[in-house]
């Protein structure tokens, strides 16, 4: 079975790392965008993380529960990940979910 995921790191300097997703994010994904996004927040330097989803057409849960991972896993290195260009399905998802001001670095109440 194949799926439509690609994943790309940039690593640009700056201290600002993107990783830039296409295809869908769910379950059968998940544990490669995680170790992906964890990779590039253990790189020396590194303080920002952008994860870009502008060509990401689907998410569910697993996908949703994969970028808070990753969110509160830079939380705790001091460190700040967030989500952008998310559009259509994917950001009504996140924002039906209540996470989209969270991962997209909001201030909490914030629209």
């Amino acid at each position: 079975m194949t799926y439509d995921f690609d994943l790309r790191v940039e690593m640009p300097s700056g201290g600002t790392a993107r990783v830039v997703v296409s295809g869908e994010i769910d379950m059968a994904v998940t544990d490669a965008l995680s170790a992906s996004v964890l990779g590039v927040l253990r790189a020396d330097g590194v303080r920002l993380v952008e994860v870009e989803l502008s060509a990401v057409g689907f998410i569910d849960a697993c996908g949703v529960g994969a970028l808070l991972a990753a969110r509160n896993d830079a939380h705790g290195q001091g460190k700040t990940l967030v989500v952008c260009g998310a559009r259509g399905l994917p950001r009504r998802v996140l924002e039906m979910t209540g996470v989209f001001g969270v991962l997209a670095g909001k201030p909490v109440g914030a629209r």
